[in-house]
């Protein structure tokens, strides 16, 4: 299994029954929606680690957590599950304030 330094990812693995755990109390406590902890696993913060042929294990271990969270409540039906996205490399552009003027 892929270890990364990385720490949102590194919580999936070292941690998986926490993020199970954060997923059933945000539905225990009303929420509709419940996020993926899957915010690091592209494959642009992976390759930094070295583990960037990891990101398929990692994004599918952060839908099981939620998934399983869901069943584990009895909220099958009731809650969604969202993927968790950040931006998916840099983004370098240049805005000419005077243009808003």
């Amino acid at each position: 299994m892929c270890i990364p330094t990385l720490f949102s990812s590194a919580a999936l693995l070292y941690s998986p029954n926490a993020i199970k755990q954060l997923h059933c109390d945000y539905i225990k406590s009303g929420a509709n929606v419940i996020t993926t902890a899957s915010y690091a696993a592209t494959k642009f913060y992976l390759d930094r680690v070295n583990k960037g042929d990891c990101v398929n294990e990692y994004a599918k271990l952060s839908v099981k957590l939620a998934k399983d969270a869901v069943k584990e409540t009895n909220a099958s039906g009731h809650v969604l599950i969202a993927g968790s996205v950040p931006p998916l490399g840099y983004i370098i552009f240049y805005i000419n304030v005077a243009d808003f003027n």
